[in-house]
């Protein structure tokens, strides 16, 4: 009887965390309003060996720009999760947009790489955080960013080129990571290009005219 019990109650407590772990996505778009963190914290406190209530906890956090505690939530789902990639790189993705660029960062954005090489979501990730953060990244945390970059331009240069030109970072990629991926003769051309947008009647074709701004 106290087996069955004991079941009951953590099935009891897993269907409640995952009703409040519903309300506390909409803490994904709305990540400033009381209720959805109320909501993440108790799906979290009730399922405290879930990845993912955990985790959507410490985004929650994140985007509240509360580091710390967010750092803590995600401490607690790698406590259990620790061979997760994608957790791994959340956490990287997470420390940054918080301004915590220190050895925590270094260290997740680092067995992000290791764990997941190939995976096209987690190097993606690490990619852009790269583009977006370079400036902020000590020189180790560079060489991880550079191993994700190299992985997204020889998966597919033309979708990862055409990327850079669309979501804005072909500048900060062109002034900071290009030359160590042999990538300086494209950006002098995208330069080139660049200079023609601005000429009256003298568009190149493509879209970087319209996208690069």
């Amino acid at each position: 009887m106290a087996v069955a019990g004991g079941v009951a109650v953590l099935a009891a407590a897993s269907l409640a965390a995952s009703t409040y772990g519903r309300l506390a996505e909409r803490g994904l778009t709305e990540p400033y309003a009381a209720r959805p963190l109320a909501a993440a914290r108790i799906a979290s406190s009730l399922n405290p060996w879930s990845g993912p209530a955990q985790a959507l906890h410490g985004w929650i956090l994140a985007e509240r720009k509360d580091g710390p505690a967010s750092a803590a939530a995600y401490r607690q789902a790698l406590a259990w999760h620790p061979g997760d990639p994608l957790l791994w790189s959340e956490f990287a993705l997470a420390l940054a947009r918080t301004g915590q660029f220190g050895d925590e960062l270094l260290l997740a954005t680092a067995r992000a790489n290791a764990l997941s090489p190939t995976s096209p979501t987690v190097q993606q990730t690490l990619a852009t955080m790269g583009l977006s953060y370079w400036a902020r990244g000590i020189p180790a945390l560079r060489q991880q960013w550079l191993q994700s970059l190299r992985f997204e331009l020889d998966r597919d240069p033309e979708a990862f080129r055409d990327r850079l030109i669309k979501l804005g970072y072909w500048r900060s990629y062109c002034a900071q990571a290009a030359s160590a991926l042999g990538e300086q003769p494209w950006c002098d051309g995208v330069q080139e290009q660049f200079l023609r947008c601005k000429q009256p009647g003298a568009r190149p074709g493509g879209p970087l005219c319209d996208w690069a701004g």
